[in-house]
């Protein structure tokens, strides 16, 4: 321990004058003790001020983090939205396409019907037929009675041509040989060559 003489007090700062002449003795351990203290205490503030501006930020943090939930929130709705503005206009679309396709249905039907009167052969077998070959896949009424009515002045034709050649035989029976020769004399007919070969 150390003796420290108290010096003379400064009589103009202070409003009382103490007069100790009694030497002071400092414990160096105190003081250093004291000054820990105080550093302490300075540190601890410290921590108290950065504890606090974390949490600032952490609440900041945290109202970012809502807002942006929110705005995800929001963004789903407005995606719902086009959602089910897309699958109404795709309803609409196909209901639009369904009517117009009943009505080429409709009105390809009454075609045929009033074509079909007109028509002396079979419609399922020509549509039978016709799927014999392979690139054909399906077939519409219209073209049915398209191939039909084609065939039928086809055969009117042919018949026509092959009963004059069994006329000229003064024949009334139209036999096979009447055909072969409308097919070799006939250039219209000469495609069919080899098919009477069976």
């Amino acid at each position: 321990m150390e003796v420290i003489d108290n010096p003379v007090p400064d009589t103009q700062n202070s409003s009382e004058v103490l007069f100790d002449d009694t030497p002071q003795f400092v414990d160096h351990s105190q003081v250093i003790l004291h000054k820990e203290q105080q550093s302490n205490e300075l540190i601890e503030e410290e921590i108290h001020t950065e504890i606090g501006k974390v949490h600032t930020e952490i609440e900041y943090v945290e109202t970012e983090i809502e807002d942006v939930h929110t705005e995800i929130e929001d963004v789903h709705t407005e995606i719902e939205d086009v959602q089910t503005e897309i699958e109404e206009q795709s309803e609409t679309v196909e209901h639009e396409e369904e009517l117009e396709e009943n009505s080429n249905n409709l009105s390809s039907k009454q075609s045929a019907e009033s074509h079909e009167g007109k028509v002396r052969l079979p419609l399922s077998r020509i549509k039978t037929i016709m799927k014999t070959d392979p690139d054909v896949a399906m077939t519409s009424q219209e073209t049915a009675v398209l191939i039909a009515k084609a065939t039928e002045l086809f055969v009117q034709e042919l018949t026509k041509e092959v009963f004059s050649y069994t006329l000229q035989a003064k024949r009334k029976t139209v036999q096979r040989k009447d055909l072969e020769l409308a097919i070799d004399r006939i250039d219209s007919l000469a495609f069919l060559e080899g098919t009477m070969e069976f």
